[in-house]
Protein backbone atom coordinates (compact mmCIF):
# COMPACT_ATOMS: atom_id res chain seq x y z
CA UNK A 1 0.00 0.00 0.00
CA UNK A 2 1.51 3.31 -1.09
CA UNK A 3 2.15 6.12 1.36
CA UNK A 4 0.11 9.27 0.66
CA UNK A 5 2.20 12.31 -0.25
CA UNK A 6 2.83 14.83 2.56
CA UNK A 7 0.77 17.98 2.74
CA UNK A 8 2.49 20.87 1.04
CA UNK A 9 1.19 23.45 3.52
CA UNK A 10 -0.33 23.51 6.97
CA UNK A 11 -3.91 24.77 7.16
CA UNK A 12 -4.13 28.26 8.65
CA UNK A 13 -5.16 28.75 12.26
CA UNK A 14 -8.51 30.51 12.04
CA UNK A 15 -11.39 30.71 14.54
CA UNK A 16 -14.65 28.85 14.18
CA UNK A 17 -17.76 30.80 13.22
CA UNK A 18 -18.85 32.88 16.21
CA UNK A 19 -22.28 34.08 15.11
CA UNK A 20 -23.55 36.97 13.01
CA UNK A 21 -21.54 40.20 12.84
CA UNK A 22 -22.75 43.42 14.42
CA UNK A 23 -24.45 45.72 11.90
CA UNK A 24 -23.30 49.35 12.16
CA UNK A 25 -24.05 52.46 10.15
CA UNK A 26 -20.79 54.16 11.17
CA UNK A 27 -17.39 53.11 12.41
CA UNK A 28 -17.09 54.31 16.02
CA UNK A 29 -13.75 52.96 17.22
CA UNK A 30 -13.78 55.06 20.40
CA UNK A 31 -16.86 53.24 21.69
CA UNK A 32 -15.14 49.82 21.55
CA UNK A 33 -13.61 48.43 24.71
CA UNK A 34 -9.80 48.14 24.72
CA UNK A 35 -8.47 44.60 24.40
CA UNK A 36 -11.37 43.31 22.27
CA UNK A 37 -12.04 42.12 18.73
CA UNK A 38 -15.17 42.68 16.63
CA UNK A 39 -16.77 41.50 13.37
CA UNK A 40 -18.80 44.37 11.95
CA UNK A 41 -21.04 44.76 8.93
CA UNK A 42 -20.76 48.39 7.85
CA UNK A 43 -23.78 49.78 5.98
CA UNK A 44 -22.70 51.81 2.96
CA UNK A 45 -25.92 52.44 1.03
CA UNK A 46 -29.26 50.98 -0.04
CA UNK A 47 -29.34 49.68 -3.61
CA UNK A 48 -32.18 50.29 -6.13
CA UNK A 49 -33.92 47.13 -4.89
CA UNK A 50 -33.91 48.49 -1.35
CA UNK A 51 -31.23 46.10 -0.10
CA UNK A 52 -28.45 47.33 2.15
CA UNK A 53 -24.91 46.94 0.83
CA UNK A 54 -22.69 46.00 3.77
CA UNK A 55 -18.95 45.38 3.83
CA UNK A 56 -17.13 43.14 6.35
CA UNK A 57 -14.93 45.03 8.80
CA UNK A 58 -12.64 43.15 11.19
CA UNK A 59 -11.53 45.24 14.17
CA UNK A 60 -8.96 44.45 16.84
CA UNK A 61 -8.71 47.16 19.48
CA UNK A 62 -5.57 46.82 21.52
CA UNK A 63 -5.35 47.02 25.27
CA UNK A 64 -3.01 50.00 24.94
CA UNK A 65 -3.58 53.19 22.91
CA UNK A 66 -1.69 53.62 19.67
CA UNK A 67 -2.11 54.20 15.93
CA UNK A 68 -4.99 52.92 13.81
CA UNK A 69 -3.78 50.70 10.98
CA UNK A 70 -6.28 50.24 8.15
CA UNK A 71 -6.07 47.39 5.64
CA UNK A 72 -8.21 46.99 2.52
CA UNK A 73 -8.51 44.10 0.08
CA UNK A 74 -10.58 43.36 -3.04
CA UNK A 75 -11.52 46.90 -4.01
CA UNK A 76 -11.33 45.09 -7.34
CA UNK A 77 -13.66 42.13 -6.90
CA UNK A 78 -11.46 39.55 -8.64
CA UNK A 79 -8.30 40.34 -6.63
CA UNK A 80 -8.44 37.60 -4.01
CA UNK A 81 -5.00 37.01 -2.47
CA UNK A 82 -5.41 39.93 -0.09
CA UNK A 83 -8.59 38.51 1.47
CA UNK A 84 -7.05 35.57 3.37
CA UNK A 85 -4.04 37.75 4.18
CA UNK A 86 -6.39 40.13 6.05
CA UNK A 87 -8.07 37.18 7.79
CA UNK A 88 -4.84 35.54 8.91
CA UNK A 89 -3.16 38.74 10.03
CA UNK A 90 -6.16 39.96 12.03
CA UNK A 91 -6.94 36.60 13.65
CA UNK A 92 -3.28 36.18 14.53
CA UNK A 93 -3.35 39.31 16.74
CA UNK A 94 -3.77 39.16 20.50
CA UNK A 95 -5.81 42.25 21.49
CA UNK A 96 -4.34 42.09 24.99
CA UNK A 97 -0.85 42.58 23.53
CA UNK A 98 -1.70 45.05 20.77
CA UNK A 99 -0.93 48.76 20.95
CA UNK A 100 -3.46 50.67 18.89
CA UNK A 101 -6.19 49.37 16.60
CA UNK A 102 -6.29 47.32 13.41
CA UNK A 103 -9.24 47.81 11.07
CA UNK A 104 -9.37 45.42 8.12
CA UNK A 105 -11.89 45.34 5.27
CA UNK A 106 -11.51 41.91 3.72
CA UNK A 107 -13.71 42.66 0.67
CA UNK A 108 -14.42 46.27 -0.32
CA UNK A 109 -16.19 45.42 -3.59
CA UNK A 110 -18.87 42.92 -2.59
CA UNK A 111 -20.79 42.96 -5.94
CA UNK A 112 -17.58 42.49 -7.95
CA UNK A 113 -16.47 39.68 -5.63
CA UNK A 114 -19.77 37.83 -6.10
CA UNK A 115 -19.74 38.38 -9.86
CA UNK A 116 -16.04 37.36 -10.13
CA UNK A 117 -15.13 40.55 -11.89
CA UNK A 118 -12.99 43.62 -11.34
CA UNK A 119 -15.65 46.33 -11.40
CA UNK A 120 -18.64 47.20 -9.23
CA UNK A 121 -22.26 46.28 -10.02
CA UNK A 122 -22.34 49.12 -12.56
CA UNK A 123 -19.03 47.81 -14.04
CA UNK A 124 -17.11 50.91 -12.89
CA UNK A 125 -13.65 50.69 -11.32
CA UNK A 126 -14.03 51.69 -7.66
CA UNK A 127 -10.35 52.59 -7.48
CA UNK A 128 -10.81 55.38 -10.02
CA UNK A 129 -13.73 57.16 -8.34
CA UNK A 130 -12.37 58.83 -5.20
CA UNK A 131 -13.43 60.96 -3.39
CA UNK A 132 -16.90 59.81 -4.49
CA UNK A 133 -19.97 61.95 -4.93
CA UNK A 134 -23.19 62.66 -3.08
CA UNK A 135 -26.13 61.95 -5.38
CA UNK A 136 -23.87 60.18 -7.88
CA UNK A 137 -23.97 56.65 -9.21
CA UNK A 138 -24.06 53.64 -6.89
CA UNK A 139 -20.28 53.23 -7.17
CA UNK A 140 -19.63 56.93 -6.50
CA UNK A 141 -21.84 56.79 -3.42
CA UNK A 142 -20.07 53.69 -2.10
CA UNK A 143 -16.69 55.41 -2.48
CA UNK A 144 -17.93 58.55 -0.71
CA UNK A 145 -19.19 56.46 2.21
CA UNK A 146 -15.99 54.40 2.31
CA UNK A 147 -13.95 57.56 2.52
CA UNK A 148 -16.15 59.07 5.25
CA UNK A 149 -16.75 55.95 7.35
CA UNK A 150 -13.40 54.20 7.04
CA UNK A 151 -10.57 56.22 5.57
CA UNK A 152 -10.94 59.21 7.89
CA UNK A 153 -10.61 56.91 10.93
CA UNK A 154 -7.16 55.43 10.16
CA UNK A 155 -3.63 56.75 10.65
CA UNK A 156 -1.90 54.35 8.23
CA UNK A 157 -3.25 52.33 5.32
CA UNK A 158 -2.19 49.19 3.44
CA UNK A 159 -4.15 48.57 0.22
CA UNK A 160 -3.88 44.99 -1.10
CA UNK A 161 -4.18 44.29 -4.83
CA UNK A 162 -3.21 41.76 -7.49
CA UNK A 163 -2.47 42.07 -11.19
CA UNK A 164 -5.30 42.76 -13.60
CA UNK A 165 -7.16 40.11 -15.63
CA UNK A 166 -4.89 37.80 -17.60
CA UNK A 167 -1.71 39.15 -15.96
CA UNK A 168 0.49 38.34 -12.98
CA UNK A 169 2.83 40.20 -10.60
CA UNK A 170 5.44 39.33 -8.02
CA UNK A 171 4.99 40.75 -4.52
CA UNK A 172 5.83 44.42 -4.93
CA UNK A 173 5.06 47.68 -3.19
CA UNK A 174 3.83 50.79 -4.93
CA UNK A 175 4.79 54.00 -3.10
CA UNK A 176 5.42 57.70 -3.60
CA UNK A 177 9.09 58.43 -2.90
CA UNK A 178 8.08 61.95 -1.84
CA UNK A 179 6.26 60.42 1.15
CA UNK A 180 8.94 58.90 3.45
CA UNK A 181 6.42 57.32 5.85
CA UNK A 182 4.78 55.40 3.00
CA UNK A 183 8.19 54.27 1.74
CA UNK A 184 8.93 52.90 5.21
CA UNK A 185 5.69 50.91 5.15
CA UNK A 186 6.72 49.42 1.83
CA UNK A 187 10.20 48.49 3.03
CA UNK A 188 8.80 46.98 6.23
CA UNK A 189 6.62 44.57 4.19
CA UNK A 190 9.76 43.11 2.54
CA UNK A 191 8.43 42.89 -1.02
CA UNK A 192 10.45 41.70 -4.00
CA UNK A 193 10.56 45.21 -5.36
CA UNK A 194 9.53 48.78 -4.61
CA UNK A 195 8.12 50.87 -7.46
CA UNK A 196 7.86 54.64 -7.27
CA UNK A 197 4.37 55.55 -8.50
CA UNK A 198 2.75 58.77 -7.25
CA UNK A 199 -0.92 58.00 -6.75
CA UNK A 200 -3.77 59.47 -8.76
CA UNK A 201 -6.16 61.45 -6.51
CA UNK A 202 -8.96 59.22 -7.83
CA UNK A 203 -7.46 56.11 -6.18
CA UNK A 204 -7.69 54.97 -2.58
CA UNK A 205 -3.98 55.59 -2.11
CA UNK A 206 -4.35 59.07 -3.57
CA UNK A 207 -7.34 59.81 -1.32
CA UNK A 208 -5.30 58.71 1.68
CA UNK A 209 -2.44 60.98 0.61
CA UNK A 210 -4.85 63.92 0.36
CA UNK A 211 -5.83 63.28 4.00
CA UNK A 212 -2.20 63.04 5.12
CA UNK A 213 -2.43 59.26 5.71
CA UNK A 214 0.70 57.27 4.76
CA UNK A 215 -0.38 54.45 2.44
CA UNK A 216 1.31 51.65 0.56
CA UNK A 217 -0.20 49.47 -2.16
CA UNK A 218 0.98 45.86 -2.10
CA UNK A 219 0.60 43.95 -5.37
CA UNK A 220 0.15 40.24 -4.72
CA UNK A 221 0.35 37.87 -7.66
CA UNK A 222 -2.48 36.96 -10.03
CA UNK A 223 -6.25 37.68 -9.97
CA UNK A 224 -9.15 35.28 -9.30
CA UNK A 225 -6.92 32.67 -7.61
CA UNK A 226 -5.59 32.01 -4.14
CA UNK A 227 -1.81 31.56 -4.16
CA UNK A 228 -0.80 30.16 -0.74
CA UNK A 229 2.84 31.26 -0.84
CA UNK A 230 1.88 34.82 -1.75
CA UNK A 231 -0.88 34.90 0.88
CA UNK A 232 1.67 33.81 3.49
CA UNK A 233 4.13 36.49 2.39
CA UNK A 234 1.42 39.14 2.53
CA UNK A 235 0.37 38.02 6.01
CA UNK A 236 3.95 38.23 7.25
CA UNK A 237 4.33 41.60 5.54
CA UNK A 238 1.32 43.00 7.39
CA UNK A 239 2.75 41.76 10.67
CA UNK A 240 6.09 43.39 9.91
CA UNK A 241 4.32 46.68 9.18
CA UNK A 242 2.52 46.46 12.54
CA UNK A 243 5.87 45.80 14.24
CA UNK A 244 7.44 48.74 12.41
CA UNK A 245 4.63 50.95 13.75
CA UNK A 246 5.41 49.60 17.26
CA UNK A 247 1.92 48.13 17.57
CA UNK A 248 3.37 44.77 18.60
CA UNK A 249 5.73 43.96 21.43
CA UNK A 250 8.84 43.49 19.29
CA UNK A 251 9.44 46.59 17.14
CA UNK A 252 11.00 45.94 13.74
CA UNK A 253 14.09 47.56 12.31
CA UNK A 254 13.68 48.18 8.59
CA UNK A 255 16.84 46.28 7.69
CA UNK A 256 17.82 45.87 4.05
CA UNK A 257 15.89 47.56 1.27
CA UNK A 258 14.55 45.72 -1.79
CA UNK A 259 15.43 46.81 -5.34
CA UNK A 260 13.93 50.18 -6.30
CA UNK A 261 12.36 51.27 -9.60
CA UNK A 262 12.00 55.01 -9.98
CA UNK A 263 9.82 54.66 -13.09
CA UNK A 264 8.10 51.95 -15.08
CA UNK A 265 6.11 51.39 -18.24
CA UNK A 266 4.30 48.68 -20.21
CA UNK A 267 5.16 47.29 -23.63
CA UNK A 268 1.96 46.90 -25.69
CA UNK A 269 1.25 44.58 -28.61
CA UNK A 270 0.88 45.99 -32.10
CA UNK A 271 -0.41 42.68 -33.46
CA UNK A 272 -3.08 40.17 -32.50
CA UNK A 273 -2.59 36.43 -32.12
CA UNK A 274 -1.03 33.95 -29.70
CA UNK A 275 1.37 35.64 -27.27
CA UNK A 276 4.45 34.10 -25.69
CA UNK A 277 6.36 36.16 -23.11
CA UNK A 278 9.95 35.00 -22.55
CA UNK A 279 11.35 36.49 -19.30
CA UNK A 280 10.15 35.45 -15.85
CA UNK A 281 8.91 37.88 -13.23
CA UNK A 282 11.79 39.84 -11.65
CA UNK A 283 14.14 38.86 -14.48
CA UNK A 284 16.71 41.50 -15.46
CA UNK A 285 16.64 42.25 -19.19
CA UNK A 286 19.06 44.27 -21.30
CA UNK A 287 18.07 46.90 -23.85
CA UNK A 288 17.18 45.21 -27.14
CA UNK A 289 16.70 41.77 -25.58
CA UNK A 290 13.79 39.77 -27.11
CA UNK A 291 10.97 39.65 -24.57
CA UNK A 292 7.97 38.27 -26.50
CA UNK A 293 6.56 37.28 -29.84
CA UNK A 294 3.08 36.84 -31.29
CA UNK A 295 2.19 34.18 -33.84
CA UNK A 296 -0.86 33.94 -36.05
CA UNK A 297 -3.12 30.90 -36.28
CA UNK A 298 -0.83 29.37 -38.93
CA UNK A 299 2.11 29.38 -36.50
CA UNK A 300 3.90 32.26 -38.22
CA UNK A 301 5.52 35.08 -36.23
CA UNK A 302 3.68 38.34 -36.88
CA UNK A 303 5.19 40.43 -34.09
CA UNK A 304 8.48 40.42 -32.22
CA UNK A 305 9.10 42.61 -29.17
CA UNK A 306 12.34 43.72 -27.52
CA UNK A 307 13.07 45.52 -24.27
CA UNK A 308 13.21 49.27 -24.95
CA UNK A 309 15.65 49.82 -22.06
CA UNK A 310 17.63 47.94 -19.42
CA UNK A 311 14.99 46.86 -16.91
CA UNK A 312 13.51 44.45 -14.38
CA UNK A 313 10.26 42.62 -15.13
CA UNK A 314 7.58 43.91 -12.73
CA UNK A 315 4.60 42.18 -14.34
CA UNK A 316 3.62 40.23 -17.43
CA UNK A 317 0.62 38.94 -19.33
CA UNK A 318 -0.15 35.29 -18.64
CA UNK A 319 -3.13 34.96 -21.00
CA UNK A 320 -1.71 33.90 -24.39
CA UNK A 321 -4.70 35.11 -26.42
CA UNK A 322 -3.65 38.65 -27.29
CA UNK A 323 -5.71 41.22 -29.18
CA UNK A 324 -3.97 44.30 -30.56
CA UNK A 325 -3.10 46.65 -27.69
CA UNK A 326 -2.52 43.90 -25.11
CA UNK A 327 -0.17 44.75 -22.25
CA UNK A 328 2.80 42.42 -22.72
CA UNK A 329 5.42 43.18 -20.07
CA UNK A 330 5.65 45.77 -17.29
CA UNK A 331 9.27 46.98 -17.13
CA UNK A 332 10.91 49.05 -14.41
CA UNK A 333 14.12 51.09 -14.38
CA UNK A 334 16.29 50.12 -11.41
CA UNK A 335 18.11 52.89 -9.54
CA UNK A 336 20.24 53.03 -6.38
CA UNK A 337 18.39 54.12 -3.23
CA UNK A 338 20.67 57.09 -2.69
CA UNK A 339 19.84 58.80 -6.00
Amino acid sequence: MSTPPPLTAEPPSLPKHSGPPTIVSSLDLDSLEPGTRHNLHLDLFRDPAGQQLRIPVLVVKGAEPGPVLGITAAIHGNELNGIPAVHRFVHGLDPKRLRGTVVGISVVNIPGFLLRRRGFSDARDLNRLFPGKTGGTDSQLVIMRLREQFLTHVNYLVDLHTAGPGRTNPVYARVDLEDPASVELGIAARPDLIVNKPASPKTLRGAARALGIPCVTLELGAPQVLQPEIVLRATKGLRRIARHLEMLSRPLGLGGRPPLCNESSWVYSEHGGLLEVFPDLLARVRKGQPIAHIVNLFGEIVGEYKAPFKAIVIGKTADPVAPIGTRIVHLGKLVPWDE
